[in-house]
C-alpha cells in the first residue's frame, strides 16, 4: 500500500454482526519482518458508516474507563 493511497476498508468490530464500510487513508506504513504495518486515517463520507464508527469508537471508550 502507498502513503497518501485512498481505500474502502471494511472492518468488523467485536459484539457486531455487520461490517462497517470506511474510507481510509493510508499514512504511515513500516516494515516488520517479511510483513508490513500500516497506519490509516479514517474519513467521513456520507456513503459510508463513519458515524457508526465513531459510535463504536465512543463506546469502546467508555468501556475502558
Amino acid at each position: 500500500l502507498r502513503i497518501g493511497s485512498l481505500l474502502t476498508a471494511e472492518v468488523h468490530l467485536s459484539g457486531q454482526q455487520e461490517s462497517l464500510r470506511l474510507t481510509v487513508e493510508v499514512i504511515w506504513q513500516r516494515a516488520e519482518g517479511a510483513r508490513y504495518l500500516h497506519g490509516v486515517r479514517v474519513f467521513d463520507s456520507d456513503e459510508t458508516d463513519y458515524l457508526n464508527w465513531l459510535e463504536a469508537v465512543a463506546e469502546a471508550f467508555s468501556r475502558s474507563e
